[in-house]
């Protein structure tokens, strides 16, 4: 599908705890769109409160499964550098995926679209969770808008099959490893590791949705308990902590006594994993704790 900016996966090497899956709400709606064409005046036969949250819900999953597998090789690509105690996930991105990119020689989007539809086909809460009517045109959307992507994504349906989606993955891992877009380790030796690949973290709650208008189509509601970066920052500074960074770094960070905290600047809404981990590092300061939980309407 070549998702391309609509929908993109935020790594945790690149953006620490500010790391997630984001998704373009307009791009959702297209997709939601689309969908409710394959099958025509049958979806429009169900109730109308039906259509609207199963047609988001599809959308939605289509572009959820993809940015999760690409999680997915982020994780595989930690424990490899466990293993092998050397960096994995910024030398293959730098050496593989760019090097192959807008080819079909891109094999990890190729196997994110396989992803996608094999986790929708497939019984599981995904496939579960859809009316059989709109479960049917959602698979029905996927097998035709693969193939019209650009280079490599558009290679998704060549792994659907699980021989297939082995023998890729088995050959994904020996490029990440390897570094080298021409692997020498053989693909099937992966085969013995099972699911190596199986995600580190719960990609659900790290989901981020990219609004288009004042209107949104999803149930979320703006009043989660967050605040600005810049307000954050302002509030660390007064309780004593200063900048230890250099003031372009992309990730702030500041220290009082031994606690250190990272704050990413220009958030009107801080992800909650960053404020998760500054609630953490001022545990103990009571004070400021307080004044976090007023800050951010906890």
């Amino acid at each position: 599908m070549g998702y391309g900016t609509a929908a993109w996966y935020q790594s945790i090497h690149k953006y620490g705890y500010a790391w997630g899956i984001c998704l373009g709400e307009k791009l959702v709606r297209k997709i939601a769109l689309e969908i409710a064409t394959i099958e025509g005046n049958r979806i429009t036969n169900l109730p109308n409160e039906c259509v609207v949250v199963q047609l988001i819900a599809a959308a939605t999953f289509c572009l959820y499964l993809h940015e999760r597998f690409h999680h997915r090789v982020e994780s595989f690509a930690i424990r490899t550098q466990i293993v092998d105690g050397r960096p994995c996930y910024l030398p293959y991105m730098r050496s593989v995926y760019r090097f192959a990119k807008l080819t079909d020689d891109l094999i990890e989007e190729a196997l994110a679209e396989a992803e996608s539809i094999r986790e929708i086909s497939n019984m599981g809460r995904f496939r579960d969770a859809l009316h059989p009517i709109v479960l049917k045109s959602t698979i029905e959307y996927l097998k035709k808008a693969i193939p019209l992507g650009p280079p490599g994504y558009r290679r998704g349906l060549s792994y659907t099959q699980d021989k297939k989606m082995e023998s890729g993955l088995g050959f994904l891992w020996s490029q990440m490893r390897g570094l080298s877009p021409k692997p020498t380790q053989p693909s099937d030796e992966w085969v013995l590791l099972g699911r190596i690949h199986d995600a580190l973290l719960e990609c659900r709650h790290d989901i981020w949705i990219v609004k288009n208008g004042r209107h949104s189509v999803f149930p979320l509601e703006d009043s989660q308990p967050t605040c600005s970066s810049d307000d954050l920052k302002e509030l660390l500074l007064r309780h004593g902590y200063h900048t230890i960074s250099e003031p372009n770094d992309p990730i702030q960070r500041l220290k009082k006594n031994k606690k250190e905290v990272d704050i990413h600047p220009g958030y009107k809404r801080v992800p909650h994993g960053v404020l998760k981990n500054v609630l953490r590092a001022v545990a103990n300061d009571p004070h400021l704790e307080r004044e976090l939980h007023d800050l951010a309407g906890i």
